[in-house]
């Protein structure tokens, strides 16, 4: 059985659904007594989300009953192979789920019941039985169709995407393909995997695959769904394992639910990174990554400078050079907070260098003259500083760098005297390219210094701690991850900040530093990805320095 509804693609292609539907139901006549009863028994235009789940054991039977006396009808005729429930209308769509139920006691999903019946192929999914029984923690779920004629004379192809939605914290997508033989009103498909898409952070997409194995559950990954009645806004479906379905058209959805939906659509637009600076005539850009940050985690950020008409030029580090560190861990300067960056970041420097001669190159073979802009996100900023200071200063190569912008980077050390000095995160690196290449150390030599903040994220721990504030934005997580941030950074869990790093230390204090605090639409969050030692994890669509107007309000202060 469908592991709670099903989605797929609405329409035929080169179709709108809502055409499609429209020009395949034309004339399909009144809705017959028994339907309209069954709508409103299920209160079907309300905004509840319980499907069928409120209902008391009378008015369950009775929509059993109304679902026998719509077949009855022969209300699904037109779900049959080449009739209008194939192709592109009417059962191709949006559909939104209102009432899912068996005829005997609904089962709970965390049971072990419901398995043993799911394995022994007598009762639905241990999901399904979830969609049903736990409405607090579910809500829409959806069936969008695309159905498409087969090659050979009784067969339909084509797709289901099952989306059930736990908005604001995420949704599970399983997909099925239309296979085999088609019976009368009767569509057979195959389950072929499933993701979960998380939201748990800065409003990015986190994608984590189903933990289910369909290609080994053989049967128990094949179903089929018999179409009882269907008309343009109300489809009666039954499964293999006897189940009821009550569905309406909902073609707004995607828009009109503010879940997970939209979100997808909207981060499905995020750009890609073709890697060519052919043909861009602005001043070119090399890009310092995160701290355990590669290329690979700013491909979206270059696609969009160079959509800009920026050539882009990335630090090429690798999860590899990162581990250099190690060494320094052991060493005496490690213990006593006295770390030097040409020593310990003889790494980064390579990259940087690399970079920047690449850039150079790129200047020369162009012949239109221009300069390097430095672009630095989170810990890159303050390394960029010892790298211009110790690299590119002694050997007279500033006269090639236009500007060094540092986005989310913690410029400021931990407060003098207390214990986050001691347990300084840098060891004394920060304390030192401070002390040695303080504010905009380099700007006498033509170089421009923009420093960038945000302040989505006010820190706090949840309640009942009582640290973090009632009213301030971010959920719960986010918040208990900036306030312990914030409080090693600054020695204020409470302030505002990108969620890693607090405003106050993200802007480079001293003269000459064009400071920028990121407000309104343009605030965001630290990064689009989280870093690690192992692979990186990707938050789809977070709104961060190197996105939409944030992206926008720093880089025009470098055209």
């Amino acid at each position: 059985a469908p592991a709670a509804a099903a989605v797929g693609v609405a329409a035929a292609p080169g179709d709108s659904a809502a055409t499609a539907a429209a020009a395949a139901t034309e004339g399909l006549g009144e809705r017959p007594p028994a339907a309209k009863e069954l709508l409103a028994l299920i209160d079907a235009d309300a905004s509840s989300t319980g499907r069928g789940a409120g209902l008391s054991p009378a008015d369950r039977r009775r929509v059993f009953e109304l679902a026998a006396e719509l077949e009855a009808l022969d209300g699904g005729a037109d779900a049959a192979p080449g009739g209008r429930g194939t192709g592109s209308a009417p059962l191709s769509g949006m559909w939104r789920l209102l009432f899912q139920g068996s005829p005997g006691a609904e089962v709970s999903a965390a049971s072990l019941e419901s398995w043993q019946k799911y394995f022994a192929g007598d009762g639905p999914s241990p999901l399904q039985n979830l969609v049903t029984t736990d409405t607090a923690s579910v809500g829409s779920v959806y069936q969008l169709l695309e159905l498409r004629n087969g090659t050979a004379e009784g067969t339909s192809t084509g797709s289901f995407l099952n989306l059930i939605d736990f908005s604001p914290a995420g949704c599970l997508e399983i997909n099925a393909d239309l296979e085999g033989e088609v019976a009368p009103r009767r569509l057979a498909f195959r389950f072929k995997g499933g993701e979960f898409r998380l939201r748990p952070l800065w409003n990015g997409t986190l994608t984590l695959p189903y933990p289910v194995p369909f290609a080994l559950l053989g049967d128990n990954a094949v179903g089929w769904l018999e179409t009882l009645y269907l008309d343009e806004g109300l489809r009666v479906s039954r499964g293999n394992k006897g189940s009821l379905f009550v569905l309406k058209r909902d073609e707004n959805s995607l828009t009109a639910e503010g879940s997970l939906l939209q979100a997808e659509s909207e981060a499905g637009g995020v750009r890609e990174d073709a890697g060519s600076n052919e043909g861009l005539t602005k001043d070119p850009i090399v890009v310092c990554p995160a701290q355990f940050g590669t290329p690979g985690d700013y491909t979206s950020f270059a696609a969009e400078l160079r959509s800009r008409g920026h050539p882009v030029f990335l630090a090429p580090l690798d999860k590899l050079n990162w581990f250099e560190l190690v060494p320094s861990f052991l060493s005496k300067e490690y213990w006593t907070g006295e770390l030097r960056p040409g020593k310990v970041l003889q790494f980064y420097y390579r990259a940087l260098e690399a970079a920047v001669a690449d850039a150079r190159s790129y200047l020369a073979k162009r012949g239109t003259g221009g300069q390097i802009h430095i672009v630095a996100h989170s810990i890159g900023g303050w390394i960029a500083r010892a790298f211009m200071g110790e690299v590119l200063a002694p050997r007279g190569e500033l006269v090639d760098v236009a500007s060094l912008v540092t986005l989310g980077t913690p410029h400021a050390e931990p407060p003098k005297g207390s214990w986050m000095e001691t347990a300084d995160q840098t060891r004394g690196l920060l304390k030192y390219i401070n002390s040695e290449f303080p504010g905009a150390f380099h700007a006498g030599e033509g170089v421009r210094y923009i420093s960038v903040g945000g302040g989505a994220v006010q820190g706090g721990l949840p309640l009942p701690f009582g640290l973090g504030g009632e009213g301030a934005e971010g959920g719960p997580i986010e918040r208990a991850l900036a306030w312990a941030s914030y409080l090693a950074l600054c020695g204020d869990g409470g302030a505002r900040g990108d969620g890693i790093t607090p405003l106050a230390c993200a802007l480079l204090p001293g003269d000459g530093v064009q400071r920028v605090t990121l407000r309104g639409g343009a605030d965001c969050f630290h990064a689009d990805y989280l870093p690690s030692p192992g692979p990186s994890i990707p938050l789809r669509g977070a709104p961060w320095y190197g996105s939409g107007a944030a992206l926008d309000q720093w880089l025009a202060l470098i055209q």
